[in-house]
C-alpha cells in the first residue's frame, strides 16, 4: 500500500522488496522494487543493495546478487549482507567462499535470529 501512495519513496520500495523476497510469493516484483529503491536512492545505502541482493538471489538469480551483496558488506559491514552473500556462494556450490562470509558474520555481532541463520547455513555446507 505505501509504494501505491507513495511510489517514489526508496525506503518504502526497499521494504515491501523484502517483505516479498522473504515471502518467496513474487521474486520478479521483489527484483523490481528493490532495483528502483537503489536507483531513487543515489548514496548507495547498503540495506537497499543487500535487499536487492537477497531478491535476486530469490528470483533465481544469485550470479548477480554477488555485486550488489558485495557493494552493501563493503559500505556497512552488516552480517546480513554477508548471510545473504554466503546464501549465494551456496547456491552458486562455492563453498570455501560461503563458509568466509558466514565467519566474517560471526564477527560483526549478528543478532540471535542471524547466528541461527549462520548455524542452519553452516549446517548445509556440512
Amino acid at each position: 500500500q505505501a509504494i501505491q501512495l507513495i511510489p517514489d519513496n526508496a525506503g518504502a520500495l526497499n521494504n515491501a522488496a523484502y517483505m516479498i523476497a522473504k515471502s518467496g510469493t513474487n521474486p520478479a516484483r521483489a527484483v523490481e522494487l528493490a532495483r528502483k529503491s537503489v536507483e531513487l536512492n543515489a548514496a548507495g545505502v547498503d540495506d537497499f543493495l543487500d535487499t536487492l541482493g537477497f531478491a535476486l538471489l530469490r528470483a533465481g538469480k544469485a550470479s548477480e546478487a554477488i555485486e550488489p551483496l558485495q557493494k552493501a558488506i563493503v559500505i556497512g559491514q552488516k552480517p546480513a549482507s554477508m548471510i545473504h552473500l554466503a546464501e549465494v556462494f551456496i547456491e552458486l556450490k562455492r563453498p570455501l567462499d560461503a563458509k568466509e562470509f558466514l565467519e566474517k558474520a560471526k564477527k560483526q555481532k549478528p543478532t540471535d535470529e542471524q547466528l541461527e541463520e549462520i548455524k542452519a547455513l553452516e549446517l548445509k555446507l556440512n
